[in-house]
């Protein structure tokens, strides 16, 4: 009796998004939203405008505010930005930087910056002795001492941070390499690969269309 073939598991890909973008993104929509739906409840005055600009609204916020992200898949990292994407093999993710905002160098010195991470001061975490202790190599990392008898206090990166997600990314870039250095994973070849977000862009012409047939009305 032959047996049903296993579906083929599907890639690991982690997305990350700005938390404070993304609860301003989706404010904006639910407010758009709920204007557009009180217009059409109450039959007010000026409904067509009052559904244009919420349209405007909703379609900047999600452009600027909650399309953007940075996705680390199996073949490489992917920078979704306003209006173009960048794909990186992995063989391409050489240095990072996370001063201002993730940005993500190419062995020819070529620099991709992510729009939806953002650096952020690092949390400070417990005393040595405690918590601290626990981190082993790592809590040697960013220690602030402040006087002879003055407990040092461990700055990590804060989840989602630029400074983490380049962390994240040697992380994967160390599993690559060393997938491909034991054979069990064919090297990636070709280059970077940077294409415009069509319905991004698509989405600004239609907000700003609406915005200039609101004025107009």
């Amino acid at each position: 009796m032959s047996s049903t073939p296993e579906p083929a598991a599907k890639p690991p890909r982690h997305v990350f998004r700005q938390m404070t973008a993304q609860v301003a993104g989706w404010f904006l929509v639910v407010v758009a939203a709920g204007l557009s739906l009180l217009s059409l409840l109450e039959d007010a005055n000026g409904k067509v405008e009052i559904l244009l600009w919420s349209g405007a609204v909703a379609l900047i916020a999600w452009v600027v505010l909650l399309r953007p992200s940075v996705q680390l898949r199996q073949d490489g990292v992917h920078i979704h930005n306003l209006v173009r994407d960048v794909h990186l093999p992995w063989p391409q993710v050489d240095v990072l930087e996370s001063r201002w905002n993730l940005k993500v160098f190419t062995p020819d010195d070529d620099g991709y910056s992510a729009w939806a991470i953002s650096a952020q001061r690092p949390r400070a975490s417990a005393p040595e002795g405690s918590k601290a202790s626990l981190l082993g190599p790592m809590a040697g990392l960013g220690r602030i001492a402040g006087g002879a008898n003055a407990d040092e206090v461990v700055r990590r990166e804060r989840r989602g941070s630029a400074g983490d997600l380049a962390q994240q990314i040697r992380l994967q870039r160390e599993e690559y390499d060393k997938a491909v250095g034991e054979g069990l994973l064919e090297p990636q070849t070709g280059p970077v690969v940077v294409r415009p977000a069509v319905l991004a862009i698509a989405a600004l012409v239609a907000a700003v269309a609406m915005a200039a047939v609101a004025v107009l009305t």
